[in-house]
């Protein structure tokens, strides 16, 4: 399929079923995880669903003619953004999903998923302080190794020029090796500090 007859667009509320589902479709370093998790919601609730509530201007999908297969996400201003999903977005879905009970060493992916949402892990070490912004983007592999990352990286990242910001950093996770390919590609630079044992930091100067 021809670059042409992939279309990148602004996310529109509307679209919000068709990326919770490209979320669980590559939840899994990139690959599908539907068979790791009964809730196939949970996982886009988390981290799809407050970007395209609260920084719509930052959110684009790509489209094909079958119809959304990817997205890229962005936030101005990590800790504003991340305060506000906090206090106004996860809430109603703590309510929604009660807190796992038991030995955490015990619970499925679903029980990890829901305890994030009701304990959100946060973590911007004072090394990002030059690196206000971050982003996050997924592809489904219909759409992969044809120049679509790259493109919607460069929708995203002219957007933030335009607002002014001068730094933007990603969090990718520790054995998403391709990923971590793809990024070096395009100019990120790993950052020697890992927020937990499963991810690292990559930073981009604009």
């Amino acid at each position: 399929m021809e670059l042409k007859e992939y279309i990148i667009r602004q996310a529109k509320i509307s679209d919000m079923d068709d990326l919770y589902d490209i979320c669980i479709r590559t939840g899994d370093s990139g690959e599908d995880a539907r068979h790791l998790y009964n809730n196939h919601q949970a996982l886009g609730i988390y981290y799809v669903g407050p970007y395209v509530a609260f920084e719509q201007e930052l959110a684009y999908v790509l489209e094909d003619k079958h119809g959304i297969c990817g997205y890229v996400l962005g936030a101005k201003d990590t800790k504003k953004f991340f305060k506000k999903m906090t206090e106004e977005w996860l809430p109603k879905y703590q309510k929604r999903f009660p807190m796992p009970e038991g030995d955490p060493t015990s619970w499925n992916q679903d029980q990890k998923i829901i305890e994030l949402i009701h304990n959100p892990r946060i973590s911007i070490p004072n090394s990002l302080q030059n690196f206000p912004a971050h982003l996050h983007i997924d592809l489904l592999p219909r759409a992969r190794k044809k120049g679509n990352g790259r493109r919607m990286m460069e929708t995203l990242q002219s957007q933030f020029k335009i607002l002014g910001i001068k730094g933007v950093f990603l969090d990718v996770g520790i054995n998403n090796l391709k990923a971590q390919s793809f990024y070096e590609k395009i100019g990120y630079e790993k950052l020697q500090v890992t927020p937990s044992q499963d991810g690292l930091f990559m930073t981009y100067q604009l």
